[in-house]
């Protein structure tokens, strides 16, 4: 078992007008609880938040977001699992809260760079969608079929926190698990940079390209 501690500076070049430039608004603190085997997020304003008994044993998660991209073009993500429970708990737990912390940017980002690459090309996106699935169904078998492989079972874990950040995002928690539901959703996210590449494997030449990506991770 492994206990997570992450802090992702999430850069935006765009101005985005909807973000409050009060600070006590941008600032939020969120947890993630386990109760009879049910996921529950908890998520609210930095002065309301609550805080938790840390001794309890059901605490998943905790975190910080600080939305503050409208102000200084950058915003910080800070989550904590607890290393006594499961790494399937974990990282499910670990994407919910992201999930949830990021809804109103993750929009933003779907909206600005995401939306297009699936509008009237209902062609192109029904060939992406196979290639991602017969992709998809070959890593869902190795996992199955290597169950005792550290490099497989990350990639699992991978697929958990993917599915946890799902959630997040649509406000539910519907368990840890590594399927993916629509290879056309967020996991577009994971593959966006790559998608100019798959239209000329795909025998698609008119595509927009999605190469330029930049991250800053601490």
């Amino acid at each position: 078992m492994f206990g997570q501690c992450l802090v992702f500076i999430v850069l935006s070049t765009l101005h985005l007008t909807l973000a409050n430039d009060d600070p006590s608004l941008n600032q939020f603190r969120g947890h993630i609880l386990k109760n009879n085997g049910k996921y529950e997020i908890v998520t609210s304003l930095l002065d309301s938040y609550k805080e938790i008994d840390s001794k309890m044993d059901n605490i998943l998660a905790t975190g910080f977001w600080n939305q503050t991209y409208n102000i200084t073009g950058w915003s910080v993500l800070e989550i904590k699992t607890s290393e006594n429970q499961t790494n399937i708990d974990q990282v499910y737990a670990a994407g919910l809260l992201e999930g949830q912390f990021t809804r109103e940017l993750t929009g933003m980002q779907w909206q600005n760079t995401i939306n297009e690459i699936c509008f009237n090309r209902t062609d192109f996106c029904g060939k992406l969608k196979e290639f991602f699935l017969i992709q998809l169904n070959w890593i869902y078998t190795q996992i199955d079929s290597h169950p005792n492989d550290d490099y497989w079972h990350q990639i699992y874990l991978l697929l958990v926190q993917l599915n946890g950040l799902i959630d997040g995002n649509q406000n539910i928690s519907r368990g840890p698990r590594k399927q993916l539901e629509d290879p056309l959703g967020f996991f577009l996210f994971q593959v966006a940079t790559s998608i100019d590449d798959l239209a000329i494997h795909l025998g698609f030449d008119n595509i927009t390209r999605h190469d330029s990506c930049s991250a800053l991770i601490k």
